[in-house]
Parts: C-alpha cells; sequence; structure tokens
C-alpha cells in the first residue's frame, strides 16, 4: 500500500518490513505526482541518495571524491533510472583550461578507484575558462 504526503512523498506500508508495524506508512524519499486517472509519475528524490546495486550511493559525496583525480575541478553525480527504471549514474566533469584530459586514462582511474557497482554509464565534460 502507499500514500502521498502533501509535499508528494511517496509513503509505503508492506508486510515485508519485519522490524516495524505494518500499520506505520515509511518514507521511500521519492517524490511522486498522481495525475487525474490515477497515473503516478516519478519526480526525483528528497536527496542525492539512491541504491544501486544494494549499495547506498550518495551522490555528492561520491563527486567529492572523483575532483581528486588532477585535472577535474568540479564533478557532479547524476543518479538517474535508465529505460528498465535500474539506478545508473551518469557524470559530469568540469575541467581546468589548461588540463591534458585522457578519456581512457580516466576511465582506468575511475576502475581502481572506485567498485563496479559506481562505474558511471556516461561522463560528459567540458573545461571551466577562467
Amino acid at each position: 500500500k502507499y500514500r502521498l504526503q502533501e509535499n508528494q512523498e511517496l509513503q509505503i506500508r508492506c508486510p515485508w518490513i519485519q522490524d516495524r508495524s505494518k500499520r506505520q506508512y515509511l518514507s521511500t524519499g521519492d517524490f511522486i505526482r498522481m495525475d487525474k486517472n490515477g497515473l503516478l509519475y516519478y519526480l526525483g528524490r528528497m536527496n542525492d541518495s539512491s541504491n544501486i546495486g544494494g549499495h547506498v550511493v550518495h551522490g555528492d559525496e561520491l563527486a567529492k571524491k572523483i575532483t581528486a583525480y588532477p585535472s577535474i575541478i568540479e564533478a557532479r553525480v547524476i543518479i538517474y533510472k535508465n529505460e528498465i527504471l535500474i539506478p545508473e549514474l551518469r557524470l559530469k566533469l568540469t575541467l581546468k583550461n589548461d588540463a591534458v584530459f585522457d578519456q581512457d586514462d580516466f576511465k582506468n582511474w575511475l576502475e581502481k578507484t572506485f567498485p563496479k557497482y559506481l562505474q558511471p554509464k556516461s561522463v560528459d565534460y567540458s573545461f571551466k575558462y577562467a
């Protein structure tokens, strides 16, 4: 069972949550809109965390770690759901103006630094001009 709060946050109640009363609704952290026909539309999350591969991923924390790579000024991790509603990561980078950025080297660094579930499905980058 589910209900929507006034702020459009989705809450659920289900029997498999064993440590909670079956009468209690739990917040999911997801915002949902219901249209006049009763169809639900996903609007996003309250925070930047999501479950990916059974692990809670915090996009802001991951982005901070990615900025350790030498030519990156800023990293933004976007958690999105693909066409079959599986959460995946997209990465948007801002690089130093004078940076030499080798995509293959960066991909190797990501693979050595982070587990497979934290590997982005796509990487977009731009240069910051001062």
